[in-house]
């Protein structure tokens, strides 16, 4: 029973590993009349899903990057009537074309 559970252990040890990659650079925004989008480059080949905190459940609101595609840049495209989001006017430390 023990080796069992010593076994369970790595395993989930070895399934909870922390995946080293970081967005390198700043974010870039595209703002449009009705949509933007957030573009970012990643350190290593990016696979996972982009999206608005809180509307994970929302397809429109996520972008998935498959595990058959090698790439370090991802980007999430939204229109302002989705995800909650509200259009303001501001001040950014990082380049927004708009």
């Amino acid at each position: 029973m023990n080796l069992v559970l010593a076994v369970f252990a790595i395993l989930l040890q070895a399934a909870q590993g922390e995946i080293d990659n970081a967005i390198v650079g700043d974010p870039s925004v595209e703002c449009g009349d009705d949509f933007f989008e957030v573009k970012f480059d990643t350190r290593t080949t990016f696979h996972g899903i982009a999206f608005v905190q809180n509307h994970l459940d929302n397809p429109d609101c996520r972008t998935f990057v498959r595990k058959d595609e090698s790439a370090k840049n991802s980007s999430l495209r939204l229109t302002f009537d989705q995800c909650a989001i509200e259009k303001r006017l501001s001040v950014s430390e990082f380049p927004v074309l708009c």
